[in-house]
């Protein structure tokens, strides 16, 4: 995320979560491969093997309310209103999608900033709804769904399901 100078970079903490699940599903298969060949040869033994096994698969399944609770407790204070596009550069690994600037006048009348991950190019200068919590404009985000929210925190309990299904192949003690 960046500053925009005097404005205050209000951008959405975390917003990178597609992204990382889409790792964690490219890790999970890897291993998920390597598990059918009943090794798992590929991750050190011992400690950094139980630590990837746990954080791919109890750590997803455990943290899907969470970001569900989370993204609905900020639905549920958050206002809705329309920024401009300031910036639209090309996203963190490229082929994800695109990082866009938007301002917006918070209720206090100040202006605010805050970088936020997209998948759609949008042309600077356009409008854009947004989210933001009129107690803490500093907490702005694009406007999704609410069903955005839900599939990835299902997204989240697949994954981390097939990586429980990992941990148990792999101590189940055979």
């Amino acid at each position: 995320m960046k500053n925009t100078g005097p404005l205050k970079n209000t951008g959405p903490r975390g917003r990178r979560r597609p992204v990382l699940i889409v790792v964690a599903c490219a890790v999970l298969a890897f291993l998920w491969l390597d598990a059918l060949s009943g090794t798992l040869s590929s991750v050190p033994d011992g400690w950094a093997r139980a630590a990837v096994l746990i954080a791919a698969g109890p750590g997803l399944v455990l943290s899907a309310p969470l970001m569900l609770a989370a993204a609905y407790r900020f639905r549920g204070r958050a206002v809705t209103g329309t920024g401009v596009v300031v910036a639209c550069e090309d996203g963190y690994l490229r082929d994800t999608g695109y990082d866009l600037t938007v301002r917006f006048t918070a209720p206090d009348g100040r202006e605010r900033s805050f970088t936020a991950h997209s998948g759609r190019r949008r042309e600077v200068g356009g409008r854009v709804r947004i989210r933001y919590d009129p107690g803490d404009p500093a907490e702005a985000r694009l406007y999704t769904h609410p069903a955005a929210d839900l599939a990835g925190a299902l997204l989240s309990l697949v994954v981390g399901g097939v990586g429980c299904i990992l941990l148990w192949l792999h101590y189940r003690g055979g």
